[in-house]
């Protein structure tokens, strides 16, 4: 029996009655008989064998608990512009634990790449995949989360308390609670979490997508000034815009 044999044999052992194997099995299969996983993937997509339930949280249903700090500075020391290897992700888990290493992905800015069975290269997470104009433009509008939904997660992020959140805002902390449980939702993840006693733990990704919001807004005003000159003053230069909002 050659190698492709061998693995087709594991991999028919593992595979459900939909063609499907879990990740875990795939990469055990690659460890039992010393290969590289990308061989079994390769091998795996060949005949017809599909990979499900990825351990990093990519795509399936693996369960997902809080973020950890400390696995998240282990990730961030082995990713490069927040991506991280698939390969480099397992190494992590070998000191924290899967469950830590997938959660801490799942609830931060950090994206896999290059998975090691050949599932994706350069896949972004779903909830990240568009930028935040595509946000508004979509998820945002049937959620009804619109600027004051932002303005309540800047001032959460930097008060970090339930109660002088409301104080400065003016907004009932109900009002509050539920619209970082809508920003949660639409985002699939945790950006933040507000404790019963009103304490607040802020993740990573909530700093991202409120940069990524302020950023669109600036641009949006930026293109308005210029379509205003534009019209109503014809050919000019657009460093002068500003004189004409003073």
């Amino acid at each position: 029996m050659d190698l492709k044999d061998r693995i087709l044999h594991l991999l028919d052992k593992y595979t459900d009655n939909k063609g499907r194997i879990d990740c875990t099995k795939a990469i055990a299969v690659a460890k039992r008989l010393k290969i590289e996983p990308s061989f079994v993937g390769k091998v795996a997509s060949e005949f017809g064998i599909r990979i499900k339930n990825c351990e990093l949280g990519q795509f399936g249903d693996k369960r997902i608990d809080s973020f950890d700090k400390k696995t998240y500075e282990a990730l961030t020391v082995l990713a490069d512009n927040n991506r991280i290897k698939c390969e480099d992700c397992w190494k992590v888990a070998n000191r924290f634990g899967m469950v830590k290493v997938r959660s801490s992905i799942k609830n931060s800015n950090l994206e896999v790449i290059h998975c090691q069975l050949n599932c994706f290269k350069n896949k972004e997470r779903p909830r990240l995949k568009a930028e935040v104009e595509l946000f508004l433009k979509s998820k945002a509008t049937k959620d009804k989360i619109n600027d004051k939904a932002f303005e309540i997660l800047k001032a959460v992020i930097e008060l970090k308390n339930l109660k002088d959140t409301s104080c400065r805002l003016g907004v009932d902390e109900e009002v509050i609670i539920e619209t970082i449980e809508k920003i949660n939702k639409v985002f699939n993840a945790v950006c933040v979490k507000i404790e019963k006693d009103g304490r607040v733990t802020v993740y990573p990704l909530a700093g991202e997508i409120l940069s990524k919001f302020e950023k669109l807004k600036k641009d949006i005003e930026n293109f308005s000034k210029k379509r205003f000159v534009e019209i109503f003053y014809g050919d000019r230069k657009y460093k002068d815009i500003d004189k004409y909002y003073s």
